[in-house]
Parts: C-alpha cells; sequence; structure tokens
C-alpha cells in the first residue's frame, strides 16, 4: 500500500470520477485532475472481477508497481481503473504499463503549458 498522505480521500476520489482527464491504455485507464500534491488510488471494478479477494490482490500489485515510479507523474490527483486483460498481471507488467502512463501524462500536460 501507499502511505496514506499518498492516498486518495473519499472526496477528492469523487471529484477526479467527475472531472477528470482520462488516458487510456490498452489495459485500463487513468483519471487525473490537477492538484496541490501527487495522490492515487486503484479502482477494480466488480465487473472485471467477482471476488473481493481477487480485487484486493490486484490492488496490492497495482499500488506495489506504483510505488517506486510515483515520483514520474506530475503534480495531481490520479485514479487508475483496471480492466479485465490486466486482471491477471504481475507487478512487473503493472510497473511497465504505469511508467508508460506517466511518460504519457507529463507529455501531455507538459504541451498544454
Amino acid at each position: 500500500m501507499l502511505r496514506k498522505k499518498d492516498r486518495l480521500t473519499t472526496e477528492s476520489f469523487t471529484a477526479v470520477i467527475a472531472s477528470g482527464k482520462t488516458y487510456r491504455v490498452p489495459t485500463g485507464y487513468l483519471k487525473v485532475i490537477p492538484g496541490d500534491v501527487s495522490a492515487f488510488a486503484i479502482a477494480v471494478p466488480k465487473k472485471v472481477v467477482k471476488s473481493a479477494v481477487r480485487r484486493h490482490l490486484i490492488k496490492r500489485r497495482v499500488f506495489s508497481a506504483l510505488r517506486p515510479i510515483a515520483g514520474q507523474f506530475p503534480v495531481g490527483h490520479y485514479v487508475f481503473f483496471v480492466t479485465s486483460e490486466s486482471a491477471a498481471f504481475s507487478v512487473d507488467a503493472f510497473t511497465e504499463m504505469l511508467t508508460e502512463l506517466a511518460k504519457t501524462v507529463a507529455t501531455s500536460l507538459q504541451s498544454r503549458l
């Protein structure tokens, strides 16, 4: 898990869902809004995996992959949604995917400035 200060609050999570910019990858998508500090959340819908045990396993894998590369993301609030294609991914596969997403988000935000 990430440290508590690196995780989104319920209010921030709702705000990201309502008005966040979406970045899609074949195995999921990321919603982003600007923020004063970086904070992350992972969502694994019941449609993707019915079992709560499996959903939590996937969340732990994504958080484990995110922990070392969280500094590569620009400052903002992030919610990553897992799709059924990535439900069986390993930590290394999630790390590779999140690294690519970090690069995409950084270049997108820099082009807006």
